[in-house]
């Protein structure tokens, strides 16, 4: 999956586009492609720069993403988050994370 970013040595005029992977850490800047509950764990609030926190990649399926916050910060397993978490098999372990459409989630690297 690639994303792209402005470039900020000329002036915004340039993009950066990188391709993403398993292990990369990235910041969602809109929360439209995320589910509710990480939505809650991750929320730095409103006109917060960065709006969320960090989450890293475990695995990419087209746009979807497979991710896990960086810092939970405290917010464990609540009943909001609870019903956002998925399972998934990654190398041969169980892992539990939260599918998001990247595309809606605007990623910051």
């Amino acid at each position: 999956m690639k994303i792209s970013r402005t470039c900020d040595k000329c002036q915004g005029t340039g993009k950066i586009t990188r391709e993403l992977s398993a292990g990369d850490i990235v910041v969602p800047r809109d929360g439209s492609g995320m589910p509710q509950g990480l939505h809650h764990v991750l929320w730095n609030g409103l006109g917060s720069i960065p709006s969320f926190n960090p989450v890293k990649i475990l695995h990419i399926e087209g746009n979807a993403m497979f991710v896990t916050p960086v810092d939970w910060k405290g917010k464990c397993y609540d009943t909001e988050t609870y019903s956002a978490q998925s399972w998934m098999e990654i190398d041969g372990k169980g892992v539990d994370g939260f599918w998001i459409y990247a595309p809606h989630c605007h990623l910051g690297i």
